[in-house]
């Protein structure tokens, strides 16, 4: 489990370009989101990071962004994970991640966890 919190802090990058849209930005946290009306979603989502510890010694950011239907929240992982594949047990983390995101942040809305790169394009999507 020590390893899943380590990619989890490792997966979202520590340094971005500021042409994602808005920006909420705490020490060690920018959460970037598309819309206004976002905002409050990104303080929820803030809130979550820090409330469970998510947030490390490094400069993480998370893209949230709303779609017709559902949310994505968007995690970079990092270049020292890039080439290495997940554990069963690691993608059930994340599952966890995804479910108490939807529950505590999104109020049971669909939302989408994806993984992404340092452009926060999709790698693959946590299902």
């Amino acid at each position: 489990m020590k390893f899943l919190w380590l990619f989890l802090l490792a997966t979202v990058v520590y340094s971005c370009s500021s042409g994602f849209g808005n920006k909420l930005v705490g020490k060690n946290l920018d959460i970037y989101f598309e819309t206004k009306d976002l905002e409050p979603y990104a303080d929820s989502l803030g809130s979550y990071w820090t409330k469970n510890k998510l947030v490390g010694d490094r400069k993480q950011s998370i893209k949230l962004t709303k779609m017709k239907a559902f949310f994505e929240v968007r995690l970079v992982q990092s270049d020292e994970f890039k080439d290495n594949t997940l554990l069963p047990e690691e993608l059930v983390l994340l599952q966890d991640l995804k479910y108490n995101l939807n529950e505590t942040v999104f109020n049971g809305k669909k939302m989408r966890l994806l993984i992404c790169n340092d452009e926060f394009k999709t790698k693959f999507e946590v299902k």
